[in-house]
């Protein structure tokens, strides 16, 4: 999974960060009539409007190079949904309104959700802590307010200061590296930085949600989330375990396309009930079709005071009668917790991150912000700003709110964009992730068109530009790991590295290679991922893919730093190898795996 972590600072807004009257008093009635459950016809304007479309998302899905891309617009109380290319290559199959898409980061919406219908029922505060709710959590280090004073609104917002170790348990081709059983040791040693000073993205944080809601509820998450928000909207696509998705005939399975165009399947392991911090995390599959009615759900009961909320009936696509609305505390998630998220546009509207979904004030360069578009919102190594300023969408157009959140990992470039001011939802699947975001791109097409945003902007000459700075970016990298590998010294003998080491709940095993005269890491006794080791430098040994066939083939998206696939070990004073160094991410010091 890709980790899109901004680490500029933030201005901290008080932990009940109320929103102002003036913003109270602009919420408006999203609930939109129904007035056509099944795909439009021609004669309706949105059809008309959305059809001419279609070649421009096929180019955007070339330029991207994903397999598919699916789509639902919900605007002016209709619904339209169309897809360009195809979710499962070996059946020339091409997806429709219902075909399973991995969510990613989109899934941490349901984690909130499921807090939030505890916080109704008493059962949890969105101020408690980890010290009440969880004890068995010993974060590392002398300070432990991430304990005792972090709050579950602040890993929802991502300022507690915990750190993100993603590698470490997602593994190359998908594979989980430490199980649910594991999650507390992973937990307890994964590093923390300063307490509400600073935002950084923390998956973890939201796996350990997910793990209290289980821990709360006295049922599975899996379960929990169907019985308690999916049955009761009718999100019957959606898939939250192994036995959903096996019995799928539906999937858009994830592929990457090579650099000679042929396309490579990709798969994963996430979707399990038995995951459930990943399940919760990145794991769950829906379609368009849920994802709009999950949106529709979601922006009206932001609409209502807890005891209406209670009693609030919603019309939703393909439903034949109104339902009732299960969600609560969606004020709190929505409205009331916090981070800012500065940036640097001339229109500087506001853009606030909150309990799992981000709030922006169009028009705005946070429009594209979670996004895998490195030129674009505050994703850009060494920002242009003029770039963006020149393509920020609607800057003559009136204001309007957009709520989103994005997904994003080597199996998916997803968005989910509510504009409550319209009651619109926007909502865009695909299947891979390769020369940039092609959900974002599509979602902006969409938007741009739907919303008559002026003036207008060359959407597919930013995609080119966008998939022209990608390759460059792997360049890099790559540059950078040839610029600091030296193998003149002589290697040390082998047997000196040969060991298991441990940290995070993980036990990298190096061990000589049965076929090569090399050695080889295993992650966690996983043996269908052993990589190769190969000589970098004196104690160090990498197993960095060397092409980018490799790097995607392999699902290396998240080793985008040339020192994250390197081993650096150990020595003490009697020229031991005691353990080993690796740095999981390019922001975060080198964490070390102690020799057993």
């Amino acid at each position: 999974m890709i980790t899109l972590v901004n680490r500029l600072r933030s201005t901290f807004w008080p932990r009940t960060g109320q929103p102002t009257a003036e913003a109270n008093d602009q919420r408006e009635d999203v609930l939109v009539k129904n007035q056509d459950r099944t795909l439009l016809g021609p004669e309706s304007p949105v059809a008309l409007q959305l059809d001419r479309l279609q070649g421009d998302i096929e180019k955007i899905r070339e330029l991207c190079k994903v397999s598919s891309i699916c789509y639902a617009v919900f605007h002016r109380g209709h619904f339209l949904d169309g897809s360009v290319g195809l979710c499962d290559r070996e059946n020339s199959r091409s997806p429709d309104r219902h075909t399973l898409y991995t969510l990613c980061s989109i899934s941490k919406t349901f984690v909130a959700a499921c807090i939030g219908i505890l916080v109704e029922e008493r059962k949890v505060e969105w101020t408690d802590t980890l010290e009440k709710l969880l004890p068995e959590y010993l974060p590392p280090g002398d300070d432990k307010r991430v304990s005792t004073e972090a709050t579950l609104n602040d890993f929802f917002r991502h300022s507690s200061g915990l750190g993100n170790p993603v590698v470490t348990w997602l593994g190359p081709k998908g594979k989980v590296l430490v199980a649910e059983k594991g999650f507390i040791e992973l937990l307890n040693d994964t590093p923390v930085g300063p307490f509400r000073s600073h935002w950084e993205y923390s998956n973890i944080g939201i796996g350990m949600m997910a793990l209290i809601v289980q821990k709360v509820s006295g049922q599975r998450f899996a379960d929990f989330l169907r019985e308690r928000i999916l049955r009761p909207l009718g999100m019957d696509d959606t898939a939250v375990s192994k036995s959903d998705v096996l019995e799928s005939c539906n999937t858009a399975h994830p592929y990457v396309q090579l650099g000679d165009a042929k396309w490579v399947k990709v798969e994963h392991e996430w979707t399990s009930e038995d995951h459930t911090p990943i399940l919760g995390m990145i794991g769950i599959r829906s379609s368009v079709k849920d994802l709009t009615i999950w949106g529709i759900a979601t922006m009206a009961a932001q609409k209502y005071t807890p005891f209406e909320s209670s009693r609030q009936e919603i019309e939703v696509p393909f439903s034949k009668s109104p339902i009732q609305n299960p969600l609560r505390q969606m004020r709190a998630i929505l409205d009331d917790w916090y981070w800012t998220r500065p940036h640097e546009d001339p229109h500087q509207n506001t853009s606030q991150y909150h309990l799992s979904w981000m709030k922006v004030e169009m028009p705005s360069m946070m429009t594209h912000w979670g996004s895998y578009n490195s030129k674009l919102a505050d994703n850009a190594e060494l920002r242009d700003q003029s770039y963006i300023d020149q393509h920020i969408l609607g800057q003559h157009s009136p204001r309007q709110k957009l709520i989103k959140s994005v997904g994003l990992g080597y199996c998916c470039a997803n968005t989910l964009q509510l504009y409550p001011d319209s009651g619109s939802v926007i909502v865009v699947l695909s299947n891979g992730l390769n020369l940039g975001d092609a959900a974002d791109f599509t979602a902006s097409i969409l938007s741009q068109d739907i919303f008559k945003l002026t003036p207008s902007v060359d959407i597919l000459g930013m995609a080119k530009d966008e998939c022209g700075e990608r390759l460059r970016i792997y360049e890099k990298m790559m540059a950078k790991w040839e610029q600091h590998r030296d193998v003149s010294e002589p290697e040390s003998s082998l047997d000196d590295y040969i060991g298991d080491y441990r940290l995070l709940g993980l036990t990298l095993s190096v061990r000589r290679s049965p076929k090569l005269r090399t050695l080889e890491l295993c992650f966690n006794n996983r043996e269908e991922i052993v990589q190769s080791l190969e000589y970098y430098n004196k104690d160090k040994y990498s197993y960095m893919p060397r092409s980018r066939d490799e790097w995607l083939r392999g699902a290396w998206l998240d080793w985008d730093y040339y020192l994250v696939g390197i081993l650096d070990f150990v020595r003490d004073a009697k020229n031991q190898v005691t353990g080993v160094k690796w740095m999981y991410n390019d922001w975060t010091p080198a964490v070390f795996f102690k020799r057993a």
